[in-house]
């Protein structure tokens, strides 16, 4: 029974210790509104420093407000200063309520952030770079352009609407190919079938296929001729319609340099550093 009660506590104590950032905030935020300030301190230094665990900036923001007023109200003033510090350095902007904050509270926070007139306010010029940076485009497209000339005009005699998806006129060379198509084909069929049936020249025993024959013929021809005149009209459409072949391609990528402003914050530092990557 006592091991299961063991076992039961270390698991508990490992729950807390594993507990995310959002979790310990929280617990830290109820300390804090119980004024347990020593509780508060040990849920927060941990979370940040040696290392810092809170990456969400809300939470950081609320996390170093907590701690400092914590500090403050253990007399220790110069953790409080560099807790406050920190706080504005996230957020130059950052203000406290009078009409909520203890007299205090509000007169510490207000000396803090008089002495870092100067230092706040090259913070605000770089936030404003910053953003400025941000609205700038952060991609940019490359437009190629290649220009091919016309083909050889031989090209222009091939059938089957071949000229007009060369030129791009898909509508057209899908009707000449359709067209074409139909009219040599059923040419050739019938030629075909009259040469099988009849030979070469045409002979036949019975008169009845006199008149079949030259039904045949006529067809034969008519369609033949569609063929010619189709093909023809190709051909000259195609050689009007000819124009230098335009091909584009565009390409997204990253701008290829960019200012980084990374921030320092430690126990004994409070700073940031600039990069300018290419």
């Amino acid at each position: 029974m006592r091991r299961l009660v063991a076992t039961a506590v270390v698991l508990c104590v490992a729950g807390i210790a594993n507990a995310a950032p959002s979790q310990k905030l929280a617990r830290a935020r109820a300390e804090y509104q119980r004024g347990q300030y020593e509780a508060v301190v040990d849920s927060l230094e941990p979370e940040l420093y040696p290392r810092l665990l809170i990456v969400d900036r809300t939470e950081l923001t609320e996390a170093r407000y907590l701690l400092a007023v914590a500090y403050f109200y253990l007399q220790k003033r110069e953790e409080a200063r560099r807790e406050f510090g920190a706080l504005l350095y996230l957020d130059p902007e950052y203000s406290l309520d009078p009409a909520t904050e203890s007299p205090e509270v509000y007169a510490f926070f207000d000396t803090v952030k008089k002495d870092l007139g100067g230092t706040l306010e090259e913070m605000r010029k770089q936030k404003q770079k910053e953003e400025e940076q941000r609205r700038l485009p952060s991609r940019e497209v490359l437009v190629e352009r290649t220009i091919r000339e016309p083909a050889s005009p031989i090209s222009h005699f091939v059938p089957l609407g071949y000229g007009q998806f060369r030129n791009g006129q898909t509508g057209k060379g899908v009707f000449f190919l359709t067209s074409q198509t139909l009219t040599g084909g059923a040419s050739i069929a019938l030629f075909t079938y009259q040469a099988v049936t009849y030979g070469i020249p045409s002979k036949y025993s019975d008169p009845t296929d006199r008149d079949r024959l030259k039904t045949l013929q006529i067809v034969q021809i008519s369609t033949g001729a569609a063929f010619l005149a189709l093909y023809g009209w190709s051909v000259i459409d195609s050689f009007a319609n000819e124009r230098p072949r335009v091909e584009e391609t565009r390409t997204e990528r990253p701008l290829t340099s960019r200012l980084e402003i990374v921030p320092l914050l430690s126990p004994d530092l409070l700073g940031a550093s600039a990069s300018w990557r290419f």
